[in-house]
């Protein structure tokens, strides 16, 4: 009896809160929140997740939230004899037995049932009402990183780099605008050395992660390859042109997709929509067999 008792707290009181948490968190900012890689670190997120959302409840439930599961007034002592009697029989099966048929047994455990039903609805409230300002705090880092001043600031800065960045995924915050303000609204372009020697430039229009966590490849839009091949002849005939971007040649298709495995380097560039539409245009004036370079 004991074991299932510790199951039920282990599950209620744990696992449950944690995939709230998740589940919630992730209808605000989906894909953000980082894949735990152990049961060590799954444990300490479901603890971290749990501890304000769980005493902030207790505190309720044992002064003023009398809903749900209502029940009549009770002393201190009362609940504590309640849960007494029904963890004594918990523990010892025979005393279970004995106290079966007493009526006092099972008032007690009716009392403890509806206290940890109350409980756990104002624990399970409380921790989908901390996933939502987790996910605020989060999205607006940005915003708050440039704005803020003062102590503010520094407050902010300090519980974002303690809490709420050490648990997102890093490809998210590399990937998107993530550490810039919403304006000016920018976009992100990255340059993909790969293992063929080939080098890509492109507008990340979408990148996957696997069930690890790790990136498995980058999406790109307008892409564009480096004609290095061009630029060692032109060296060699000296007649290589000065400027380098003119060797960026489009690549005749509207998306490209790179896996990881093929990628050995990655640098990524946060632009304007100013900028960005102006390497857009070129790649369009390009495919119009225009030899265009524009400036970002």
């Amino acid at each position: 009896m004991i074991g299932l008792f510790a199951t039920f707290f282990v599950v209620a009181y744990l696992l449950v809160p944690s995939g709230l948490f998740r589940s919630f968190y992730s209808l605000f900012l989906p894909r953000i929140i980082k894949f735990q890689r152990t049961r060590a670190e799954e444990f300490t997120f479901a603890v971290l997740a749990s501890i304000l959302p769980f005493f902030l409840a207790l505190a309720l439930v044992w002064t003023v939230a009398n809903w749900p599961f209502g029940i009549q007034q009770s002393s201190s002592a009362d609940r504590r004899d309640a849960y007494r009697i029904v963890l004594a029989a918990a523990i010892n099966d025979k005393a279970l037995g004995e106290q079966g048929q007493n009526h006092v047994y099972w008032a007690a455990t009716n009392q403890v049932i509806r206290r940890q039903g109350r409980f756990l609805v104002w624990y399970y409230v409380l921790v989908l009402l901390e996933a939502w300002i987790c996910a605020w705090l989060t999205r607006n880092y940005g915003r708050w990183r440039e704005s803020l001043t003062g102590i503010p600031r520094k407050l902010y800065l300090w519980t974002a780099t303690k809490l709420l960045l050490p648990a997102i995924s890093e490809w998210h915050v590399l990937l998107t605008p993530f550490s810039y303000p919403p304006q000016p609204a920018r976009e992100v372009w990255v340059d993909v050395l790969t293992s063929l020697d080939v080098l890509y430039k492109g507008h990340v229009l979408d990148f996957f992660l696997d069930k690890e966590g790790q990136l498995s490849g980058v999406f790109l839009e307008y892409p564009w390859r480096f004609d290095r091949q061009g630029l060692l002849r032109d060296i060699g005939k000296g007649t290589a042109k000065p400027d380098a971007d003119s060797y960026w040649k489009k690549i005749p298709s509207n998306n490209l997709y790179i896996s990881n495995e093929k990628i050995i380097n990655l640098n990524v560039r946060y632009l304007t929509d100013d900028e960005a539409t102006a390497l857009q245009a070129s790649w369009i004036l390009m495919g119009e067999g225009l030899d265009v370079t524009a400036e970002e």
